[in-house]
Formats: structure tokens, C-alpha cells, sequence
């Protein structure tokens, strides 16, 4: 029985009930006449006559209407559970991508700081490489941290502090003003004589250096990582 079949079956049973409520009870309205005594006396006939076949009557029609209204409940009940499960499937799914983008910045971080190590590590002291890191990293998480000055051993050009700065910057998601100010604070001595804008203009300039481009692959932050020359 489909639901459309359903629905006009049971309007139809409504329908009919009505209907005999209006023959019972609209008489009453008309006051205590012979009409009134005529119309009682045909009904307590007619039952009288039809008693077995009016109570069958009835009681199948209660018996319909019962399994309608538990039917009913089980399917408010079943659309209830739905949508119970399905807010707790949204609430796992969110914890689930939420889980997987933390593992993604981790080890885009992780990334980032081995490629650090190996591009700059002839040119660059211990300490010096890890206030770079943490200057990366507090300056991407924490609002209002002061960059610390980071000393070079002098060898690299600000053509590949531009390159370094581009690379680490494309994968944490930094715009070129951010990746241009980033390096005229952290790098003060190679930076002195660039403004900001002239170095987020040329952030990928080509030339001679000793640190290059490494664009990365279409949604991956991996580095194409060399050993220094």
C-alpha cells in the first residue's frame, strides 16, 4: 500500500465517521419535537436491527484508526532517530576532517622545518635556525608576536631569502605582503635597503642564487628538497 493510497484510504474512513457524528448529533439541535422522537426511533430501529453488523462496523473502525495512530508514532519516532543520527554522523564527520586538517599542519610544519635545516644550515648558526622556526611558527599561531632578527653568515643574497620565504609561505597558506614583511623584519641586515613593497613585488624574481623556487605540487606542501650549493 503506497503512501498516497495510504492517506486517501484513511481520509476516507475519517470522512465516513464524521459523517455519522453529524447524523447523530445534529438532530439535537433542532429542540424536543416529534421530528426529533420520529428521527430516534428509525435510528433505535435500524440498530437494533443492524446491532452485529454496527458494532463489526465499529470496532474495525477503531481497530484502523489505532494502527494508524501507531503507525504514525513509529514513523515520527524512525524521521526522530534519523535526524538524531544524522547530526551525530555530522558531528564525526567535523571531527574527523577537523583531526585530519591538525595532521596536515603538523606535518606541513614538520616539512617546513626540514627543509630549513637542509637549505640553510651552511649559511645560518643553531640558534639562529631556531628563532627562524619559531618566528615562522608563532608569527602563523599567535597574534601580536614580535618577530626576532635572524643573522645570516652573510653569503645569502636577498634574492634567496625571497625564494626561502616564498616557499615556506606558499605552503602555510601566506599572502606576498605577508611573506614581504615577514623577511624585512626577520632579516634586518640583508633587508635594510628594500621596502616592503618592492619585495613582495619580486618575491619570485630569477636570477643567480643560491636558493630557488621550489613550487609545490597542485594541494601538497611537499619540498622538492636539494642539498645546498
Amino acid at each position: 500500500m503506497t503512501n498516497k493510497f495510504r492517506e486517501k484510504f484513511f481520509y476516507t474512513i475519517l470522512t465516513n465517521i464524521v459523517s455519522v457524528l453529524v447524523i447523530l448529533i445534529l438532530p439535537l439541535f433542532f429542540g424536543d419535537n416529534h421530528i426529533i422522537q420520529w428521527y430516534y426511533q428509525k435510528i433505535s430501529i435500524l440498530f437494533t436491527s443492524y446491532r452485529n453488523e454496527c458494532i463489526f462496523i465499529a470496532l474495525m473502525i477503531g481497530v484502523i484508526l489505532c494502527l494508524y495512530t501507531i503507525r504514525i508514532h513509529k514513523r515520527n519516532e524512525a524521521v526522530a532517530e534519523k535526524v538524531i543520527h544524522e547530526a551525530f554522523n555530522y558531528q564525526e564527520i567535523l571531527k574527523t576532517k577537523e583531526k585530519e586538517r591538525e595532521e596536515i599542519i603538523q606535518e606541513t610544519k614538520k616539512a617546513i622545518r626540514d627543509y630549513l635545516r637542509i637549505s640553510l644550515c651552511p649559511y645560518i648558526q643553531e640558534n639562529e635556525m631556531g628563532k627562524l622556526i619559531q618566528n615562522i611558527d608563532k608569527w602563523d599561531n599567535t597574534k601580536g608576536y614580535i618577530l626576532l632578527p635572524v643573522i645570516t653568515d652573510g653569503r645569502l643574497s636577498t634574492l634567496d631569502l625571497r625564494h626561502m620565504i616564498w616557499n615556506v609561505g606558499k605552503r602555510l597558506g601566506w599572502n606576498g605582503n605577508k611573506c614581504a614583511t615577514f623577511i624585512k623584519v626577520c632579516f634586518p641586515i640583508e633587508l635594510k635597503d628594500l621596502e616592503i613593497e618592492t619585495i613582495r613585488r619580486n618575491l619570485r624574481q630569477r636570477g643567480n642564487c643560491i636558493i630557488d623556487i621550489d613550487i609545490p605540487e597542485c594541494g601538497d606542501y611537499k619540498f622538492h628538497l636539494n642539498h645546498p650549493k
